[in-house]
């Protein structure tokens, strides 16, 4: 297990630490400096002002600086030198936090108070009242320069970032840290966007009904607008970052968890907000149509109705935007199975949702017709109580049913492909779990509408008329079978691809384990590799993930690659490859496995990533273990090639550090799980 680089934490740990509060006490004090001289007092008057708030920012400002900066010193003295060493150390996960949330709070701080500032231009403009607390021009002349201040800070980080020259090629955590910034900045802003965009489309349904303002107009535009394009200049700035890096590696990019909490999350909030305000719109329609006096909370614009207004468009338009979002990067990246997983849950769960819905609904629409048929139940009911409880039956039969069949039919028809995308969606969970828990809500229902039933016809004072509970049990009936019928039909085509698995791979004859322990390739094996390799135009489905580890010699760097991959990565296979028999008895001790891997003739085309020493690219290397026909085979795959230093002392890597062994191959291990999660 690689040890964590203890020192490097502490450095980017107290660096962040100390940066941010140099960013806080600058901010505070250039506040009550810039409101001080935009008063007049004067550079005197100014300065004595640092005995209150001021002068607490400016002594956490001066104390934080040094801390900073010698810290930040040690990290470029080890990070800039163009070595080795150096590029590890840039390329650091520790390193690449300290950058991005320097950035991140300094592009919180800048944005904020762009806001504020955007808000009271715009409420001075329209004549709108002004706090007393926020005199001009001292208030807006403080959020000007603190907005440019902390434009300083993010820039100077941005530039750190653009200059470690791995901008959008990082890997493993460092990866995993710089979408976190890009992904959280463009959640938050199009967070801030919806909120501004609801409240100005609230606000015209206010004008439109001539109804008067909760508030002044003026502080209701000025804060929807602000609030508007705060957002939208944060949130379209860093998803277009986003989108632009994801599109440049759309096999590495496109399904990460960042990209993809982001993507469902929104869709899951939009369709939400979309479909909740719908139905409460269509209820409140039917209660107009019976007549029904509305409570004041329902009548009001500024309240519930005002409320989904704005909510349906702005829902609306967040659903179909990030479900199309889903679906380009479905079409531009083969999916992966975290991407999947995320994905059944935004689906499965919105189908869940929409079809409690769309069954109480329906349930309650049957019921209340069983009972005005027969006068059972609802007979002496009140008719303002029918007619509250039609309304929202029919709002929430009218807005669930489509929506369910969506979400649900597009899982349905995946499921029923005859292809491995096809029998891993029958084969997921999520499924499962979704189709046996509305089966078991089916018999429940059934079971208790018929206890009630005949506990009514007994006697008792409670339960259901025997109407109103036929219909509960045709509802819940229906929606048993209908469900039973998918999971029948899952079990079938399971079964037909184990059918057709077994049909497709013959019984392979047993080999002498002790030949294939000295099993080795010659000249003439390699040149007919490289041969196959080259003309291939495919080739029969492997493992997802493969590895093949290539050495000759005496397959030392081979057996200590095996060794470490065996424990960092134990789900992918490993494939090796020795040039002579010393190397691959070596190697398949390193294993040790009783049966040793059965390694396919053309392997070096079908896996993964291919791990050696950089000898294997250089004809007669390895003292003549690598030929040229193995550089052919190299070439014509699309492996990715991890390349450890070479063993000919005549073959020297600029600026290598002489590092023992085991620190190249606890790297390379690094590198190579990072490279592989990632797919």
């Amino acid at each position: 297990m690689k040890t964590p680089n203890y020192r490097r934490l502490y450095i980017y740990l107290v660096a962040t630490v100390s940066w941010l509060a140099l960013l806080a006490g600058s901010l505070v004090s250039s506040h009550f400096l810039a409101r001080g001289l935009a008063a007049g007092m004067g550079l005197a008057a100014t300065l004595a002002r640092l005995g209150g708030p001021a002068g607490l920012g400016f002594l956490v400002a001066i104390i934080a600086l040094p801390i900073w900066a010698t810290h930040w010193y040690f990290a470029e003295r080890a990070g800039r030198p163009l070595t080795m060493a150096g590029a590890q150390e840039r390329a650091s996960a520790a390193r690449k936090a300290h950058l991005y949330i320097g950035q991140a709070a300094a592009v919180f701080a800048m944005s904020v108070q762009a806001g504020f500032l955007l808000y009271d231009l715009l409420l001075r403009i329209l004549g709108g009242p002004v706090s007393p607390n926020r005199p001009w021009p001292g208030w807006p002349l403080a959020l000007a320069v603190g907005g440019a201040l902390s434009l300083l800070f993010w820039a100077y980080l941005r530039w750190c970032t653009v200059r470690d020259d791995d901008f959008g090629q990082e890997a493993a955590g460092a990866a995993a840290v710089r979408r976190s910034y890009f992904y959280l900045l463009a959640g938050l802003g199009f967070a801030t966007l919806a909120a501004g965009a609801g409240e100005f489309v609230r606000a015209l349904a206010w004008a439109w009904a001539s109804v008067p303002f909760p508030a002044a107009w003026q502080i209701v535009f000025a804060r929807s607008v602000a609030s508007g394009v705060l957002g939208m200049a944060v949130g379209l700035s860093a998803w277009n970052r986003a989108n632009a890096l994801a599109y440049q590696a759309p096999e590495a990019e496109l399904h990460t968890l960042g990209r993809k909490l982001l993507i469902f999350g929104g869709a899951l909030a939009g369709a939400v907000a979309a479909l909740a305000s719908l139905a409460y719109l269509l209820r409140h329609l039917f209660l107009g149509m019976f007549g029904l006096p509305l409570s004041a909370e329902q009548a009001g614009w500024g309240g519930l109705l005002g409320i989904a207004v704005a909510a349906l468009p702005v829902g609306a338009a967040y659903w179909i935007g990030f479900g199309l979002a889903s679906q380009d990067d479905i079409a531009e990246a083969k999916e992966t199975p975290a991407a999947a997983v995320a994905r059944r849950l935004y689906r499965y769960a919105l189908a869940a949702a929409c079809l409690t819905a769309f069954w109480f609904g329906m349930t309650e629409l049957l019921r209340l017709a069983a009972a005005g048929l027969t006068g059972q139940g609802a007979a002496g009911a009140p008719a303002a109580d029918a007619a509250a409880q039609f309304s929202t039956a029919a709002a929430l039969l009218l807005v669930a049913a489509p929506a369910w069949w969506a979400h649900w039919w597009s899982q349905q028809t995946r499921a029923r492909r005859d292809d491995p995308a096809g029998a891993s969606e029958r084969a997921s969970p999520i499924r499962k779990i979704y189709l046996y828990a509305f089966v078991a809500a089916a018999v429940l229902v059934s079971l208790l509408a018929l206890v009630l039933a005949i506990y009514r016809v007994a006697g008792g004072r409670f339960g259901l008329p025997w109407a109103e509970a036929l219909a509960v049990m045709a509802v819940a009936a229906g929606w048993w079978l209908a469900h039973a019928l998918v999971l029948r039909g899952d079990r079938r085509l399971a079964a037909h691809d184990g059918l057709a698995q077994t049909a497709e791979q013959p019984p392979q004859p047993v080999a002498d384990q002790t030949a294939s322990r000295v099993a080795v390739y010659d000249r003439a094996e390699l040149a007919s590799l490289a041969n196959a390799a080259l003309s291939r135009t495919s080739s029969p489905r492997q493992p997802a993930l493969v590895v093949a580890v290539v050495d000759g010699g005496d397959g030392r760097l081979g057996a200590a690659l095996l060794t470490e991959l065996r424990v960092a990565l134990p789900l992918v296979t490993l494939w090796p490859i020795g040039l002579n028999a010393a190397a691959q008895i070596a190697m398949l001790d390193a294993l040790g496995a009783e049966t040793p891997p059965a390694v396919p003739a053309d392997a070096l085309s079908r896996v993964a990533a291919i791990v050696g020493p950089a000898d294997i690219l250089a004809p007669g290397g390895l003292d003549g273990d690598a030929p040229p026909e193995l550089a052919a085979v190299l070439a014509a795959s699309p492996a990715r090639k991890f390349l450890l230093p070479p063993h000919d002392p005549r073959l020297r890597w600029v600026a290598a550090p002489d590092w023992p062994l085991e620190l190249w191959v606890e790297y390379a291990v690094a590198e190579m799980t990072g490279y592989l999660r990632d797919k």
